[in-house]
C-alpha cells in the first residue's frame, strides 16, 4: 500500500510538472509570435512610409541606429515583451538587415499571391510596363497589372527587375518571367500600356507586338520568342 501510494504521488507530481512545462512552452511561443509581429509591423510601417530603415552605424553605442532600430527601441519602452526579447535574446532578435530583407521578400510574395488570386477571379487584366533608371543608373523594368475586382478598379505593382538587355526580346522575356513568377496567365491580358519608346511600344517589332504574338501562338515563357 505504501509503494502504491508513493507511485500515485509521483504520477501526480509528474503530471503537474508536465503541465507546468507545457504552459511555459505555450507562453514562450506566444511571446515569440508577439515579438515577430511587432518586427513585421515596423517593417511594413517604415516601408509604406518610404523611410530608410538602416542607420549609418547600428551598434549599441550609436546615437542614431536608423529608423527601424530606433522605432523598435522606442516601442520596447512601453512593451515589456519586446523589451525582454531585445535584452535577453542575444543574436535571435531578427533585426539584422539580412533578416529584414528576407522578411520583406516573404511579405512581398504574400502580396503578389493575393494579387494573382484577384487577377484570376477578374479573368482579364491590362499590363503596364515602364523602364527607368534607379539611383545607381541601372536600368529597371517595372511591371504593374490593372484589373476589375469586386466592382473596383485595381492598379497593383508586381516588381522591379533589372533590365540587363534593352532590346525587345530581353524586355519581353523579363515581363513574361514576372507574370509567370506571380502566377498570372499572360493569355488573360486584354490591354498593354508602355511608355513612348519604340522598343516597347512599337507596333511592328516592339515588346507590345511580340507579346501579342505570344498570346496568339499560345506560347509559354520557355519558348524561343517568349
Amino acid at each position: 500500500m505504501q509503494d502504491w501510494a508513493e507511485f500515485n504521488l509521483q504520477k501526480t507530481k509528474g503530471a503537474r510538472t508536465q503541465h507546468a512545462l507545457d504552459a511555459s512552452h505555450a507562453k514562450a511561443v506566444e511571446e515569440n509570435r508577439h515579438y515577430i509581429r511587432a518586427v513585421i509591423d515596423e517593417l511594413l510601417y517604415t516601408t509604406c512610409q518610404n523611410e530608410a530603415q538602416r542607420g549609418h552605424r547600428e551598434g549599441s553605442q550609436s546615437d542614431n541606429k536608423g529608423n527601424f532600430l530606433e522605432l523598435l527601441d522606442m516601442i520596447s519602452r512601453y512593451d515589456e515583451i519586446l523589451k525582454k526579447k531585445l535584452v535577453n535574446h542575444g543574436n535571435a532578435k531578427y533585426t539584422h538587415h539580412d533578416i529584414q530583407n528576407e522578411l520583406l521578400d516573404i511579405i512581398a510574395g504574400m502580396i503578389r499571391k493575393d494579387i494573382s488570386k484577384e487577377v484570376m477571379e477578374a479573368e482579364h487584366f491590362a499590363l503596364m510596363v515602364n523602364e527607368t533608371k534607379d539611383v545607381s543608373i541601372e536600368e529597371q523594368l517595372s511591371n504593374m497589372v490593372r484589373y476589375l475586382h469586386q466592382q473596383s478598379l485595381h492598379e497593383e505593382f508586381l516588381n522591379f527587375t533589372a533590365a540587363e538587355g534593352l532590346d525587345a526580346d530581353s524586355l519581353l522575356k523579363k515581363t513574361m518571367d514576372t507574370l509567370a513568377k506571380c502566377g498570372i496567365d499572360h493569355n488573360a491580358c486584354i490591354g498593354q500600356c508602355y511608355d513612348g519608346a519604340v522598343v516597347v511600344s512599337g507596333h511592328i517589332s516592339g515588346v507590345q507586338e511580340r507579346f501579342k504574338l505570344c498570346m496568339s501562338a499560345g506560347m509559354h515563357t520557355g519558348s524561343t520568342l517568349c
